[in-house]
C-alpha cells in the first residue's frame, strides 16, 4: 500500500500564513518509550489553543511553531463524512490576525501514534549513535541520513492518518485520504518512499 507525508510548508514563501502559539502556553506529558525511557514525542499542547497568523492568506491547513498542523472545518467535515479515522479529538482553536479574531472555524487534531516499525535498512537510515531499542527502534537517537520511509507491516495499519515512532513531527496517510483532501489549500503529500525530512537537506 502506498503512504503519502504531508510537506510541511511553513519556511516556504508561498503567501500562505504560518502560526504561532499566542499568550501562554499550557503543556501536558510527552509520550515515552516504554523500554528505553527516551522521548518520543514533544510536550502535548493544552487549551486554551489560540495561535497569531503571519501575513498572507489563511488556508485550510495551517502550518507553525505548534506540532503537526491546524486544519479548518471543511477538512474536519471531510475526514468526518467519509469515516476516517486516526484523529483522537479535534480541539478548537482560536486565530488571531493583525491582534483581530478571525471569525473562522479551526481545529487542532490530535494524531494517533501507531506502533509500526520502520524498515531502517530498506529507508537508508543513519544514526547519530549506536544505541538500540527494540521497541521505538531511536533509543533517543537523531536521524542523520535517509532516503525515503519504507514500513514493516504496515498491512496491520488501521488508521488513514497518523504518525510513527520513528517520524513523530510527520504526518502520513493513506492513498483514500490523500485523494480525499486533494482540493484543500496549503496541503501537498510526498510519496513515503521518496520523503526526506526538510531539516536532513
Amino acid at each position: 500500500m502506498n503512504y503519502y507525508i504531508v510537506n510541511n510548508t511553513m519556511f516556504e514563501e508561498n503567501g500562505w500564513v504560518y502560526g504561532e502559539e499566542k499568550g501562554v502556553i499550557k503543556t501536558g506529558k510527552a509520550i515515552k518509550c516504554l523500554e528505553c525511557g527516551n522521548y518520543l514525542t514533544s510536550l502535548e499542547w493544552l487549551p486554551p489553543l489560540e495561535i497569531t497568523l503571519s501575513k498572507g492568506q489563511i488556508g485550510d491547513v495551517i502550518f507553525g511553531t505548534f506540532n503537526h498542523f491546524i486544519i479548518s472545518d471543511k477538512f474536519k467535515d471531510i475526514y468526518e463524512n467519509n469515516g476516517f479515522s486516526g484523529v483522537i479529538s479535534f480541539e478548537p482553536v482560536k486565530i488571531y490576525q493583525k491582534n483581530n479574531l478571525v471569525n473562522k472555524s479551526y481545529f487542532y487534531p490530535r494524531i494517533n501514534l501507531c506502533e509500526i516499525d520502520t524498515d531502517i535498512e530498506k529507508s537508508e537510515i543513519v544514526f547519530s549513535g549506536k544505541k538500540q531499542c527494540s521497541k521505538c527502534q531511536k533509543a533517543g537517537r537523531g536521524i542523520k541520513k535517509m532516503k525515503g520511509l519504507y514500513l514493516i507491516g504496515d498491512k496491520k495499519i488501521k488508521d488513514n492518518i497518523f504518525c510513527i515512532k520513528m517520524l513523530p513531527g510527520d504526518i502520513i496517510v493513506t492513498n483514500k485520504f490523500r485523494m480525499a483532501t486533494k482540493e484543500l489549500s496549503n496541503l501537498s503529500y510526498t510519496l513515503a518512499e521518496n520523503y526526506k525530512p526538510n531539516w536532513l537537506i
